[in-house]
């Protein structure tokens, strides 16, 4: 008879413990918390220094104690100027109609919702997605500054579903 692993654990509501937990589980740094009314926010950097914003939305609780129902990832680009960002933007075959620029800079996000219950490998998978979308747009974005593009190379297990 075959062992079975463990099941994966299904999250109804994501505490900053957790969500801070997802981030190194997949080989990224918490660089900055901050957690205040009904949301917290993390920004961190994924292998190859790829920056992303982790916010934890409509939550119960206050401060670490927070307990939310809804995530959003997002990884922003700052171009030379708002018109650079748009132009980018409609010369760019979106994948997702969300993102977009806001002034100078140009914007992935994921969001993602744990009403009813959502397996901790989903979310991470999906932090792994958004990182790999970013990693194509870093290739070719008109930067502000060049020298914040990340520094890469890209991992070569960037993309790689977790089991």
């Amino acid at each position: 008879m075959l062992a079975q692993a463990a099941p994966d654990k299904v999250l109804r509501e994501l505490s900053l413990t957790e969500a801070k937990s997802i981030v190194a589980d997949v080989g990224g740094r918490v660089d900055s918390v901050d957690a205040k009314g009904d949301e917290f926010l993390i920004e961190a950097t994924l292998p190859g220094d790829m920056p992303v914003e982790f916010k934890g939305e409509n939550c119960t609780g206050a401060n670490a104690a927070l307990l939310c129902q809804e995530y959003e990832f997002t990884i922003g680009f700052d171009a030379k100027s708002a018109e650079v960002a748009q132009q980018f933007d409609r010369e760019r075959q979106v994948e997702f109609v969300a993102d977009g620029t806001v002034g100078s800079s140009y914007l992935i996000w994921r969001m993602g919702f744990l009403y009813g219950g959502v397996t901790r490998t989903y979310i991470m998978n999906e932090l792994l997605e958004t990182a790999d979308i970013g990693w194509s747009i870093a290739a070719i974005f008109p930067y502000r500054d060049p020298s914040l593009r990340p520094k890469g190379p890209k991992p070569a297990d960037s993309g790689r579903l977790l089991p």
